[in-house]
């Protein structure tokens, strides 16, 4: 069993040099062949976690705290198995495109490889190296297009994601120094018992900075939305996706590691802020790849919420949201790489007659939207449902709704690409009409499993049909409602509103910002440890 759980590492990254090194167009098609064999390495490895084994193995026989652990638990195979469905609807997508692209296959299967590390280590310097890795991958993927904005785009996410690492890696060095270890349970058992000491609430602050970073949470935001926009779709879709949510995995280890009350209650604020602001510019934007990025910021907030909230239900309401949000903004990216590719537009209003010439397309759409807005019998219903009763009876009770709110007019937006007439044809290459078909079907299949997941842990009260009812009329008006303030506020693109909303920060105000929320941070962290 341990060999299998070094394959799922080391197979993707002797395959990627391959594919380097042979450079022959027949050679590529091999990554399906190894997908089929890392989808099922995976399967047998998730049989065990499933009957209630958690897998450890320390390479080169070192002992426990010393050596590299790698550990699958259910944390880490939930995060795999969504690593492994997102590069299948990758690999099929770009197939077209890309199939005599010896490089292109490289990087992403190296990153593939990188990412599955990064979710098992369980020592703190391999996990900076991996996060150092990924961030250098997912530049080159994302200046892979060579034009002037895909290059300064790439250039931001690696020096701006670089820092973040910086203080990850200060983190790393003051905790070794405190416990000797970099072995999170080793060192977080140590950890525990100088929590009142000044250098370790340091490396925790450093630590949850970074892990703010890579996560896009308010302030230090401001790469995302220029990295999406810019990657090829299969990237963004894998950045939004998956990529997004190494932040979000950084903290349940964190969470796990080093508890404390300052955690959960300066991440309820972040989450609830993030989820705000995300949808708040996400309303205003007319770009088709930057509504969807900001909508990834505010997905986040709503994911931190439920994990910071204190309670069992939240945690699991946040994890189940994780892989509700990786299955229908995949899907979404996908299908917006579809019709800007079809079209040549970017712009949310030159584009139109999607469902009338091509049923499929404007199928796969429609799941997309009815998902991330929590249409009743659809799979973000379930998530966010646990996520507000983890904090019903609170503030952030009320910004939940209005981050619904949000969400339900910008997909208002969003939607009219399928009305009206048909005016591009929206043509689809058989291999990427299968991404769309799998990832689609995951969106649905993710219904019926956060019912069970939900039943289990609000012991079947999401079931009454009172709470049915209820959610799904709260729903339907507030659909009435966000229909009536699109045309009557949003539509009208205020030339102020619009002007903000599309500025994007600068580097340098970027790197302020980050600053001053270390700072703030680390203030913190000294008086509420």
């Amino acid at each position: 069993m341990y060999y299998i759980l070094l394959s799922i590492i080391f197979v993707p990254l002797i395959l990627a040099i391959l594919f380097y090194l042979v450079n022959k167009p027949q050679f590529n098609s091999m990554v399906f062949l190894f997908q089929v064999l890392q989808t099922f390495f995976v399967y047998v490895l998730s049989r065990s976690v499933i009957a209630g084994e958690s897998l450890s193995y320390v390479i080169g026989q070192w002992p426990m705290g010393i050596g590299i652990e790698l550990r699958l638990d259910w944390l880490s195979l939930i995060f795999v198995g969504m690593t492994t469905l997102g590069f299948w609807a990758a690999y099929l997508y770009c197939w077209e495109e890309k199939c005599r692209d010896a490089k292109y296959f490289f990087f992403i299967t190296f990153l593939q490889g990188s990412l599955v590390a990064l979710f098992l280590v369980y020592d703190l310097f391999s996990m900076f190296i991996l996060l150092e890795l990924v961030t250098i991958l997912g530049s080159i993927l994302i200046t892979y297009k060579k034009d002037g904005y895909a290059v300064k785009a790439g250039l931001f996410y690696l020096l701006y994601n670089s820092f973040g690492m910086t203080i990850f890696l200060v983190g790393v060095i003051i905790l070794y120094i405190s416990s000797g270890s970099l072995n999170m349970t080793v060192a977080g058992e140590i950890a525990q018992g100088l929590s009142q000491q000044v250098h370790i609430r340091f490396a925790v602050a450093c630590f949850f900075v970074a892990f703010s970073l890579k996560s896009a949470l308010v302030p230090v935001y401001t790469w995302l939305p220029i990295a999406h926009s810019s990657a090829p779709s299969s990237v963004s879709a894998l950045l939004s996706g998956l990529m997004v949510k190494i932040g979000l995995y950084g903290f349940m280890r964190l969470h796990g590691v080093f508890s404390g009350p300052f955690l959960s209650q300066s991440l309820m604020i972040v989450g609830i802020s993030t989820a705000l602001l995300g949808v708040g510019f996400a309303v205003l934007q007319t770009d088709i790849k930057r509504i969807l990025a900001y909508h990834t910021i505010s997905q986040v907030g709503l994911m931190v919420v439920g994990i910071s909230s204190g309670m069992e239900k939240g945690m699991y309401g946040g994890l189940l949201h994780m892989v509700n949000h990786f299955a229908f903004k995949t899907l979404l990216f996908l299908c917006a790489g579809i019709l800007i590719t079809n079209t040549g537009e970017r712009h949310i209003k030159k584009i139109r007659g999607v469902m009338a010439s091509n049923p499929f397309l404007g199928i796969a759409i429609v799941i997309g939207i009815l998902g991330i807005t929590g249409a009743p019998f659809f799979n973000g219903s379930i998530s966010k449902y646990i996520i507000k009763k983890s904090v019903e009876g609170t503030f952030v009770t009320y910004g939940l709704y209005l981050v619904n709110f949000g969400t339900l007019v910008s997909f208002i937006k969003f939607g009219q690409v399928l009305g009206g007439p048909s005016r591009y044809p929206f043509s689809i290459e058989w291999v990427k009409s299968l991404s769309i078909a799998l990832v689609a079907t995951l969106v649905l299949a993710m219904f019926p499993i956060g019912i069970v997941m939900g039943g289990r842990i609000l012991h079947g009260e999401f079931f009454s049909y009172y709470n049915l009812l209820k959610e799904s009329g709260i729903y339907l008006i507030m659909a009435i409602f966000g229909w009536q303030f699109y045309h009557r506020v949003v539509d009208r693109e205020h030339p102020w509103l619009k002007a903000k909303a599309t500025k994007t920060l600068g580097f340098q105000i970027s790197n302020a910002f980050l600053i001053v929320y270390f700072l703030v941070v680390v203030i913190f962290t000294r008086y509420q440890v």
